[in-house]
């Protein structure tokens, strides 16, 4: 990392985790570091060891926001946009309180302390980076609050670039090539019909599906190996046609939905169908 001496960061969130190994870092490169967040004791704590000053306040008061930026002095180089909130919810779930508190810090929180940095960071040039987050390429069911506040983040940021570039502002989000996604691989259909026929082939499932209800279809006082093969093939036909029609259905029938979801689920009644069909026969041979 290239030496900041003479250099002044704000960095929120500082009291733990990113935000703290930040301060940490830009201290050990030479900046005098403003260490703004939450816990007095952990804050104070942080800024001792990195010997920066610390700025007790929330990103989501303005007011707190104000007295950071005013603790930088006369100008300001760098902003580290640390300050984040997650709390697990889901789309259909999410409270009001937790979706809005989750916005609030994670993305106008980061508004905030870049538009009170603005005047100063325009002085002399400098540069703000925003910590955002896998999830806002790659998002889970569990997080939804915190993936659109993290995207947010990334357009918000986007934004602050163009809009300041000239101004000699470099703004910036985490470029780690991990956190963008590849582009999406056309797909082969027929290679992708071959992995899926021996995927299905070599399911420990379907081959204990199979020993399960072979029983019942052979008779013991015939040889057992022409049985067998017999039944083996009429199966191999059987679930290939299955996986053949499903193949064939789904893509022309793709978008419906109530046709998507049968398809799902006759598969399953079929296996059932066969697996009661085996008990009813193993059990009308055994009250012979």
């Amino acid at each position: 990392m290239p030496r900041l001496d003479g250099k002044t960061a704000l960095v929120t969130g500082a009291a733990t985790g990113i935000g703290r190994a930040t301060a940490s870092l830009l201290a050990l490169s030479g900046a005098r570091v403003v260490l703004f967040g939450l816990g007095d004791a952990e804050l104070q704590a942080a800024a001792a060891e990195c010997g920066g000053q610390a700025v007790d306040g929330d990103v989501t008061r303005a007011d707190d926001v104000a007295k950071a930026v005013a603790a930088c002095g006369a100008w300001l180089d760098i902003v580290v946009n640390a300050a984040g909130l997650i709390v697990p919810d889901q789309p259909a779930s999410v409270s009001d309180e937790v979706w809005a508190r989750t916005l609030d810090v994670n993305l106008t929180g980061t508004m905030r302390v870049c538009r009170a940095s603005l005047p100063l960071l325009s002085q002399r040039g400098g540069a703000i980076v925003n910590i955002a987050s896998v999830a806002a390429f790659n998002a889970s069911p569990d997080s939804a609050s915190y993936a659109a506040s993290k995207a947010a983040v990334v357009a918000y940021t986007r934004s602050l670039a163009y809009a300041h570039g000239a101004d000699g502002i470099r703004a910036l989000f985490e470029t780690n090539d991990d956190l963008h996604l590849p582009a999406a691989q056309p797909v082969d259909p027929r290679r992708a019909f071959r992995q899926a026929i021996w995927a299905e082939m070599l399911n420990p499932k379907t081959a204990l599906f199979f020993l399960a209800f072979l029983p019942g279809f052979i008779l013991p006082a015939q040889p057992f190996a022409p049985q067998a093969t017999v039944l083996i093939v009429i199966w191999l036909v059987i679930d290939l046609s299955i996986l053949l029609a499903y193949s064939l259905l789904s893509r022309r029938l793709a978008g419906e939905g109530l046709v998507q979801r049968l398809l799902d689920i006759l598969p399953n009644y079929f296996l059932i169908g066969l697996g009661l069909v085996s008990c009813t026969l193993g059990l009308s041979r055994l009250l012979q």
